[in-house]
């Protein structure tokens, strides 16, 4: 059992290590938060970092922003322009085009289904599987990036 938690977590780290992620990014800062946290102060940075801006951002976006815009305008451009603010507000490249496809489909979810309760489980659980995963196989992450030199 254990050597095969060892292979999971050798095989995440290689996942993450293969984004060559710098130490000097926001994202290697939290790379270096997980080397140093501790498994219960782990959970909670699960439960806060993961589902409070999913609940937030679903309330916002899909409760109220795409609320409003459907008793105006057809579903897609509703959806459209719902996603378009969200992905704005990921700020990085990267960052955008992710929620971009994700704003799509929990816009979707939560027209299709007519709550946002559905879009704000996946959201908030989509979140909290990223930050399990970072958490689990970050422990040295970086240590072969060349292209920050940390290697």
């Amino acid at each position: 059992m254990f050597n095969e938690l060892e292979s999971i977590r050798g095989r995440l780290l290689a996942y993450i290590e293969s984004a060559c992620v710098c130490k000097s990014t926001v994202v290697g800062s939290l790379l270096r938060l997980y080397e140093n946290i501790s498994t219960p102060w782990a959970f909670v940075l699960i439960a806060v970092v993961g589902i409070f801006p999913g609940v937030s951002e679903e309330l916002f976006f899909r409760g109220f922003v795409q609320r409003r815009l459907l008793h105006r305008y057809s579903p897609v451009t509703a959806i459209g322009i719902t996603t378009i603010l969200f992905a704005l507000l990921h700020v990085t490249p990267h960052g955008i085009a992710l929620a971009s496809v994700m704003g799509i489909w929990l816009g979707v979810v939560a027209w299709r289904i007519g709550s946002i309760w559905p879009s704000v489980a996946c959201h908030a659980s989509s979140i909290a599987h990223g930050m399990f995963i970072k958490s689990v196989a970050s422990n040295g992450a970086c240590r072969i990036c060349r292209q920050c030199g940390s290697a």
